[in-house]
């Protein structure tokens, strides 16, 4: 099928190249394309000459594409690709389709702010305030940013305080409710030595989704927002930079179904297992959603600071330091049974007159209520860079991180008492016409939910991890001649993670990892605008560990055994040639970049049923070290001033991710995958193959003092498989956004549509299970504790509204 898209799409792609190659070769007037910098290597560089596949939005694209969210960033990016599966829970952006199979481990992709690396997984999308730039970093950076940019980064830089005074009033509304404000100012303080900027916001859609449960609409959200920044200057040789983030967000209830399986019954492999457990074929769209009003979605407080140093010292070297902080706390109340109530089948009381044993049925809603959980960070960064201007060029520098989150027990309540005549929830065995014998073990389950006003939520933290790492790093470059450059990156890193018991009397775990990464590149420049690259780098994601309370068959009584296993670095190798050029009359930029991943070791959880040839009692889940896969692709973007007014970029990545050796042991009772969960062969998840987006900018003058402006937005991304089973799709997506407006030197007014053909397919899923029993496939035993299902997301439908925008 892709072989067929390349035949038909390929000589259209390289058509229009050639068209925007000659259109602005040839466009009359004075137009030119503005030179891009970047800030990826720490230093200040011209985009054309550093070695990296980066794709750069500046403070007018953000504006002029309407970026909000990592959603829109990706949808402009090739080979960048963000799920958000479950509310703020889980955001995964997946650079070159290294998508982290482990879903509750660290993503492969590491999120930086004004040089601050990111932690507190919940606060990964949050509000995009007073950016003036937003660089996508493709392949593995751990050389200059650490462990945590294992695929790449995504680097975010925030607008500098000015030294003369500028405001700026802005307001947005819009279907589903939706409204928007800010204010910006900023200027001199204290003469040419201080100067202060702040931003405030407030943010708050209804979301696209009617809730039929009878509560709030479903997907939106409340912002409040500000953000800060003072800089000092006492003298032309030294600078200190003061930031602050604050932001109260209220994230309603997700659009989410549950969608249950059709596929893979576990009965023909195993008799003693019911019902089907996967979900073969396209996810559907959304319909109809439900969640009881109780649930009201996440609270999310976040607060981030930094404080960056910046002595410029005599021959053109510097010496940065860059202090950062932050504090994140979420608690949310969901709706666990994602769409419409949850069924129960139990057994009646023997003793109930005219039925005794007859089984029954009771609806509820169930709420699951995360009663909080609160991450702190601290990191500091000290580094030398040499003069920059010298032929012969180096860098040293140390780092210092730690983090440490404190999570309570998430549980479940029902929203409906127990009927008069329960005795026992199922699993059952029925024995006779109008005798059932209850197996008893789901009553310590699901008995809890419906005897505490909380259910089996634990209000208090229960477990903390703590992070600390320390490592050195540098690099150094070298030009031969005028045209060859060389250079080499190297990061040396110690880690330990520790976990505690908070409420038990289980011992303190923690665990050290030393690892080193590298990077290695050589470039040519032919001219200037001309940059030939080839590099190597390695990539290593942080090792960790996990624990489980096991129960092993023949134990005579003894209570479960606390055990702890490894789980070893995931390691990667990319191979990358790219092509960077500019043409000579400034009116058409290309960036190419060929890459090959060579992704080892990688953590796949898996269902555990023995320990060094010993059974287990309870079959446990446990992250573990079991695959290896192969990735290659190629990305693509142009961009071209067609003519005086006229812009247009296309940008398009193909990469595909497959599995070299790999076992998943939870598919092992999965017909097509028994007796042992081999998949490999198969694509790694959550990753499109092909991904692109085409967009068309024109402006020019209306009259003296007023232009006016066009932008339209044509993105797509391919379909992708929820898991490494490959049996269950989320489709692709192919999204249009549009905007028209009015510019003069003080006002603004725009006109927009987002999603104007209301594309409302699938955009997440993953295998979980529901918080219920069912009707099992077996005659004999009736009801399933925790029968699988798939927890759908679903997007954003079309949004049409109005921005003012006033300077002052």
């Amino acid at each position: 099928m892709y072989m067929r898209i390349a035949r038909i799409a390929g000589p259209a792609v390289l058509a229009v190249l050639a068209g925007a190659g000659a259109a602005a070769q040839d466009a009359p007037g004075d137009a030119v394309l503005e030179e891009v910098t970047t800030v990826a290597r720490k230093v200040q560089e011209r985009l054309i000459d550093v070695p990296l596949a980066i794709t750069k939005f500046d403070t007018q694209e953000i504006e002029r594409a309407g970026i909000r969210n990592l959603d829109d960033v990706a949808a402009l990016t090739p080979s960048l690709t963000f799920s958000n599966v479950i509310g703020e829970f889980l955001p995964v952006p997946v650079i070159r389709n290294m998508a982290p199979t482990a879903i509750f481990q660290e993503n492969n992709a590491g999120i930086f702010v004004d040089g601050v690396f990111v932690s507190g997984r919940e606060g990964l999308n949050f509000a995009q305030l007073d950016l003036s730039g937003i660089e996508v970093v493709k392949g593995p950076v751990s050389a200059l940013y650490g462990r945590s940019t294992f695929s790449g980064a995504i680097i975010y830089t925030t607008a500098r305080p000015t030294d003369t005074f500028t405001g700026r009033a802005e307001a947005q509304f819009g279907t589903d409710d939706k409204q928007f404000g800010k204010i910006t100012l900023s200027g001199p303080i204290a003469g040419d030595r201080l100067q202060g900027r702040v931003a405030l916001m407030y943010d708050n859609w209804e979301g696209s989704y009617t809730n039929h449960g009878g509560g709030d609409r479903l997907g939106g959200y409340e912002y409040k927002t500000v953000n800060a920044s003072l800089l000092f200057t006492p003298s032309d040789s030294f600078e200190a930079l003061l930031g602050l983030y604050a932001s109260d967000d209220q994230i309603g209830t997700p659009a989410l179904t549950s969608v249950a399986t059709n596929c893979e019954n576990r009965s023909l492999v195993n008799p003693m297992a019911s019902g089907f457990a996967n979900f073969c074929g396209e996810l559907p769209e959304a319909g109809d959603l439900s969640t009881i009003p109780q649930a009201e979605g996440e609270d999310r407080d976040l607060v981030r600071s930094h404080l960056n140093l910046t002595w410029n010292l005599a021959g053109g070297s510097a010496i940065a330091s860059v202090t950062g902080y932050s504090s994140l706390q979420q608690s949310f109340t969901e709706d666990a049974s994602r769409s419409g109530p949850a069924t129960f089948t139990y057994q009646a009381t023997p003793f109930a007159p005219m039925a005794p044993g007859l089984l029954r049925t009771l609806q509820t809603g169930l709420l699951q209520i995360g009663p909080g959980d609160e991450t702190q960070e601290f990191s500091q960064e000290l580094r030398f860079t040499s003069a920059l201007e010298s032929s012969l060029r180096f860098s040293l520098g140390g780092y210092y991180y730690s983090t440490e989150n404190e999570a309570a027990g998430d549980g479940v309540v029902s929203t409906q008492p127990l009927p008069a005549d329960f005795f026992a929830f199922c699993p059952c065995v029925q024995t006779g016409p109008t005798t059932v014998v209850s197996l008893g073990f789901a009553n310590p389950i699901y008995l809890p939910w419906f005897s505490s006003p909380t259910g089996d939520a634990i209000l208090s933290p229960i477990v903390r991890d703590e992070t600390e790492a320390l490592a050195g790093f540098g690099y150094l470059e070298a030009d031969f001649g005028q045209r060859w450059e060389g250079r080499l990156e190297a990061r040396y890193t110690e880690e330990e993670k520790t976990v505690t018991d908070l409420l038990g009397d289980s011992p303190e775990q923690n665990n050290t990892w030393s690892f080193l990464t590298w990077r290695a590149n050589l470039n040519y420049k032919p001219d200037e605008d001309t940059t030939v690259y080839g590099s190597v780098a390695t990539g290593e994601k942080s090792g960790a560990f996990d624990t489980a309370s096991v129960d092993f068959d023949g134990a005579g009584g003894a209570p479960p055994e606390l055990l702890v296993f490894n789980v070893d670095p995931e390691k990667n190798t990319t191979f990358e040639l790219g092509w960077k050029d500019r043409s000579r009359s400034g009116r058409l930029q290309s960036d190419l970049a060929v890459f090959y991943i060579d992704w080892t070791d990688i953590v796949i959880p898996q269902v555990i049923t023995e320990v060094e040839g010993q059974v287990v009692n309870i079959p446990f889940s446990l992250d573990v070290n079991a695959g290896d896969a192969t990735i290659y692709g190629i990305e693509l973007a142009v961009v071209a001033q067609l003519s005086e007014g006229w812009v247009a970029e296309i940008n398009g990545s193909w990469a595909d991710a497959e599995y070299d050796d790999a076992v998943a042991e939870t598919f092992r009772e999965f017909p097509s995958f028994a007796p042992d969960g081999d998949v490999s062969g198969r694509k790694v998840l959550r990753q499109s193959k092909w991904k692109g987006a085409l967009s068309l900018t024109y402006a020019a003058a209306l009259n003296d003092r007023v232009d006016w402006f066009m932008r339209g937005d044509l993105t797509h991304q391919d379909q992708q498989y929820a898991d490494s089973t490959n049996q269950t799709i989320i489709p692709s997506h192919t999204g249009f956004n549009a905007r028209f407006g009015f510019q003069g030197e003080r006002y603004q007014l725009e006109l927009w549509a987002l999603n104007l053909f209301e594309d409302d397919g699938p955009t997440g899923a993953f295998r979980d299970v529901r918080f219920d029993n069912s009707v099992s496939t077996s005659p004999a035993l009736v009801g399933s504790v925790f029968p699988f299902r798939y927890t759908v997301s679903h997007p954003r439908l079309r949004q049409l509204g109005m921005t003012l925008r006033v300077n002052f």
